[in-house]
């Protein structure tokens, strides 16, 4: 059986996390080391962002209505 669900962009964004930072010995300033975690969509009535790559996808604007289909993987 599956399951749909029609529902909407409601943001997408690309999250990146700050790995290490040092205060630079010669100055005040801050050097960090910021990564990539990659493109995360944000649908609207869910409070999770699910990944969808390390490219930005260009057809999930906010706004865009999707459908999700929820299908359980059959054993082969």
């Amino acid at each position: 059986m599956s399951y749909l669900i029609r529902t909407r962009v409601k943001a997408l964004e690309l999250k990146k996390i700050t790995t290490s930072s040092k205060k630079d010995p010669n100055s005040d300033k801050i050097l960090s080391t910021v990564v990539s975690l990659g493109w995360f969509v944000l649908f609207e009535g869910s409070y999770e962002s699910l990944f969808v790559g390390h490219d930005e996808p260009k057809d999930l604007t906010p706004g865009t209505e999707v459908e999700i289909i929820i299908r359980p993987k059959t054993e082969k």
